[in-house]
């Protein structure tokens, strides 16, 4: 779980994002060497909607990997910590979830502001309205406002699964 969360933070580090996603790169260094760099992740090698991967190894965790998938606008990521055929099952993973679930808008970005008490007014993306729901799965919200940010809570049978924060832009 905190390796998913260390990736799904990293990646929205542009720089980061580019150096885990790319196949291999051949920098000329200051003597005039020629470098050759290749990326060891496979499925970023060959799968194309593996779009950025770390590989490791530990004692205690043994073989390590992570990788990111993305279908039309739905970013995963799986782990996998001493798994013998995690190629396979990094694959097999990413396909289930697509195939079970689907990013739907929850709340309109003006029925989130209508939820609100002030007068302050929230820097609000789009995507960041769209939640991932199974075929026949119900998810409520709820609002709350704190310390000039907007805070939004998904919850599937009143257990929460999700939590997403606005910034004030400017308030009255």
């Amino acid at each position: 779980y905190d390796m998913a969360l260390l990736m799904s933070y990293a990646l929205s580090n542009d720089t980061f994002r580019k150096i885990a996603s790319t196949k291999s790169y051949n920098p000329t260094i200051v003597s005039g060497k020629k470098m050759y760099f290749k990326n060891k992740h496979k499925l970023v090698l060959n799968d194309a909607l593996a779009t950025a991967g770390k590989t490791g190894y530990t004692k205690l965790a043994k073989r390590t990997l992570v990788t990111s998938f993305k279908k039309d606008d739905f970013e995963i990521v799986v782990v996998t910590l001493n798994c013998q055929n995690d190629w396979e099952v990094h694959k097999m993973l990413a396909q289930s979830t697509f195939d079970k679930y689907t990013l739907k808008k929850v709340v309109s970005k003006f029925s989130l502001l209508f939820n609100t008490t002030s007068n302050h007014y929230y820097n609000i993306d789009p995507n960041l309205l769209l939640f991932p729901l199974a075929k026949d799965e119900k998810v409520d919200y709820r609002v709350i406002e704190n310390n000039n940010l907007l805070y939004l809570f998904y919850y599937i049978d009143n257990t929460l699964v999700g939590m997403v924060s606005f910034d004030e832009v400017y308030g009255e």
